[in-house]
């Protein structure tokens, strides 16, 4: 077990990563992991936008074949998704990311606007069947409030995710979605869920 690392370009620099590896296997700021999980979101969509073109062009060639009476060919057949995504993310940014590259890529259309003017995002069920968003449940209800106010779909497209399973193995993910959480709920955030959460209970009991 190493608690140091020698890094190129320096003789002694010390690091808090106990992998033996020179560099440690996560972002050291909050700001690269943000950066690194958009670019993965971006490079994702496009990997999307291709599976749902090369399983278009394969259905088109099966209906070639089928009129030519080619039933015996398997190269013609429709594919199946070969990519299921779920982005699991309470970062405003990252979700208005998703939406903006769906558009962007041709996968979504804009159908109005929302009252605070933002673009109201229509997917088509091919995308749906491959790609979803999730927050925890109980969990920064407001976001996910938001995308469903902003996406218009024939199938679910915005969830919320429940963890579960045994103590041991569900405490350690829990525990570090506490600590996550208080960035999330930070900056007044804690205070809005509170009033939403208070507005819910009082429109449940009718006072």
């Amino acid at each position: 077990m190493h608690n140091a690392a020698s890094l190129p370009g320096s003789k002694h620099e010390h690091s808090l990563s106990i992998s033996p590896d020179a560099l440690p296997p996560v972002w050291s700021t909050k700001q690269e992991t943000d950066t690194c999980y958009n670019e993965c979101a971006r490079l994702l969509i496009e990997t999307l936008a291709a599976d749902i073109k090369n399983s278009n062009a394969s259905r088109q060639s099966h209906s070639w074949s089928s009129l030519f009476g080619l039933f015996g060919s398997n190269s013609g057949r429709s594919k199946v998704p070969t990519l299921g995504i779920l982005f699991g993310t309470h970062n405003w940014t990252s979700c208005r990311l998703v939406l903006d590259e769906l558009l962007k890529r041709g996968l979504a259309s804009v159908e109005g606007v929302t009252v605070e003017g933002e673009p109201i995002v229509k997917i088509g069920g091919e995308v749906t069947e491959r790609l979803t968003m999730a927050q925890l449940y109980g969990m920064h209800d407001h976001l996910t409030n938001y995308l469903v106010e902003r996406t218009r779909t024939s199938s679910p497209f915005v969830i919320k995710y429940v963890p579960y399973g045994s103590l041991k193995d569900v405490m350690p993910y829990l525990s570090r979605r506490a600590i996550e959480n208080k960035s999330v709920l930070g900056e007044g955030a804690a205070i809005d869920e509170r009033q939403r959460a208070w507005a819910l209970i009082r429109g449940r009991v009718g006072f």
